[in-house]
């Protein structure tokens, strides 16, 4: 059961892509990169995705593979190693030896460094906690491991416990130590920093930025939506427009369109027409009955679990755990018919968003998941329709809450080739007593990082005002440049549209015709197309009962003159 747990791991987790992106953007490091896990819990998976999302946004070549499943022709292959261990379970001793030969560039995170002939000068002690990195204080103490180097390791960063300081980083000839074991909170910061000084990376010093315009739906108001869109326009900064076609009141179930709100919809046209860019935002951003911009669309997060009904009528199914099963396969086996329905679902729910934009005359670029939520299956799904995505990704198929982003634009195994463009600094929340204090003290954070990308969002229904803050904290940082997607390779496709970017146009094919149209509403709103058919068919018995009334009064009129 175990070696067919890790194979089955090693299947849906491995991967290499190639890294046809805007070379202006990123200039990837052609070094090939293996990463190496050893646990497969949920927290070690996490950060195993997070490791290769990083990389993927400095390296143009990048695997994982399962310890077990590792190969002398695998490290053979490979120009730097990076290997993670969450805990120190047992490792195959071939697989041991391997590392402990390996020439060139070798990474260890986590515990695996006891087992490694490299580390057998170091003395690894306790375990303690530190809550501060360089007189920085961490928002959650980390528990790393206190260990005594030898004179030929540098020690790169250091944490602090009280007035004792214990290594983090470590450096010694051509093998890097990072003394963590959970990568995908704050440490990230740290992690993505000092890879460019522990494999001799160039350090890149532009920052690309972008601030989307979030939510706006059918309940959006125009006039604000204006305001932001030509602020950010008239200060030459790229407009993206995360879009949700359909607004669903979450009391009655009853639907609202874009196209039902002219003014609205000829503010986006403006906007467009200037040069915004559309983003799908889902169809009707939530799930079931909860209401549009609030709920999960893409993952049921009462349970917490992946979609298993197609019809909001239907009643949902608590999913049983990977333990309550004797083996990995009876769990898949389980889970099958349910992942048939998810896949339908967000098939639907997808094409249903690409081509209600479309005939609202907009041509979407990339994706945003609603609340950055779906399971892997979903993931994969969406990159059938779209190159790119926006936003954070779910790290977990269990738990929506396991979610990061890199900082890195990247292309994340878990994201089945699609381009990611995080987003990393927040949004203004209105509920915080000082909204842009917040922002600008993760822009602060961010920039500390090579090349790092400064994504954030804004609701337009604040209005301008803290948008023109958010703007003056993003304008203020140095070699900041806007992100515009134009020359980059954004495909958007379905079995009738196409969208590709080519020679920075956007260039939209389509097949819709008005029958697809009429389908559409009959799907969204059947009771409407209902009421209409009865409108229809009475104005045709009305037609009928006057057209008759008419030819009787001409025959009683021919009578009478007949008779005259």
């Amino acid at each position: 059961m175990r070696c067919k747990f890790i194979l089955l791991f090693t299947v849906l987790f491995t991967a290499t892509f190639s890294m046809n992106v805007d070379a202006n953007m990123q200039n990837l490091d052609e070094r090939r990169v293996l990463i190496v896990y050893t646990n497969q819990d949920e927290n070690a998976i996490a950060n195993v995705h997070l490791i290769q999302a990083t990389m993927s946004g400095l390296f143009q070549q990048t695997e994982f593979i399962h310890v077990e499943q590792l190969k002398q022709s695998d490290l053979n292959e490979a120009d730097i190693v990076v290997v993670y261990a969450k805990t120190d379970e047992k490792v195959p001793d071939l697989a041991i030896k391997m590392l402990s030969n390996y020439p060139k560039e070798l990474v260890v995170i986590g515990e695996f460094a006891e087992f490694l002939e490299q580390f057998n000068d170091w003395t690894f002690l306790n375990y303690i906690s530190i809550r501060f990195i360089e007189n920085q204080q961490l928002k959650y103490k980390k528990v790393i491991r206190e260990i005594q180097v030898d004179n030929q390791t540098d020690v790169l960063l250091e944490g602090m416990q009280y007035d004792k300081t214990y290594p983090l980083i470590m450096k010694k000839g051509n093998v890097s130590y990072i003394n963590l074991t959970n990568l995908y909170g704050e440490e990230r910061f740290i992690f993505t920093t000092f890879l460019y000084d522990l494999l001799e990376i160039e350090k890149p010093e532009v920052h690309y930025a972008y601030i989307r315009l979030e939510d706006i739906s059918p309940v959006t108001d125009p006039k604000l939506l204006q305001q932001a869109g030509d602020y950010l326009l008239d200060h030459g900064i790229p407009v993206y427009l995360a879009v949700i076609p359909v607004y669903v009141n979450n009391e009655t179930g009853k639907t609202m369109m874009i196209r039902d709100i002219p003014e609205l919809k000829a503010v986006i046209d403006n906007l467009v027409e200037r040069g915004a860019y559309i983003i799908a935002h889902g169809y009707t951003h939530t799930y079931r009955y909860t209401e549009t911009g609030e709920g999960f669309e893409f993952w049921d997060s009462v349970l917490n679990q992946p979609i298993t009904t197609v019809s909001p009528l239907d009643e949902p199914t608590l999913l049983e755990k990977v333990y309550q099963f004797s083996s990995k396969e009876a769990y898949d086996a389980y889970l099958a018919p349910y992942k048939a329905i998810e896949t339908e679902y967000l098939n639907d729910k997808l094409t249903r968003s690409i081509h209600s934009l479309i005939e609202l005359g907009y041509s979407p670029i990339a994706f945003e998941a609603p609340h950055y939520t779906m399971s892997t299956n979903g993931y994969k799904i969406a990159s059938s329709y779209f190159s790119s995505i926006f936003g954070q990704i779910q790290l977990s198929d269990t738990n929506w809450e396991v979610m990061t982003s890199p900082l890195l634009m990247s292309r994340p195994t878990l994201l089945n080739g699609m381009m990611l463009y995080p987003e990393t600094v927040g949004y203004v929340d209105p509920l915080l007593d000082d909204p842009i204090s917040e922002i600008e003290k993760n822009i602060a954070r961010v920039i500390d990082v090579p090349g790092s990308m400064i994504g954030g969002f804004y609701h337009p229904y604040l209005g301008i005002d803290y948008l023109k803050e958010m703007v003056a904290l993003y304008e203020a940082v140095p070699n900041l440049k806007w992100l515009d997607v134009k020359n980059a390779p954004l495909v958007v496709n379905t079995d009738k549209v196409s969208v590709t970017t080519e020679n920075g146009e956007v260039i939209t094919q389509s097949t819709l015709s008005y029958k697809d149209d009429l389908r559409a509403m009959a799907k969204e709103r059947p009771l409407e197309i209902v009421l209409w058919l009865i409108v229809g068919l009475t104005s045709i018995f009305v037609g009928i009962f006057m057209l008759n009334i008419f030819l009787l009064r001409l025959r009683y009129r021919k009578r009478l003159f007949e008779e005259r």
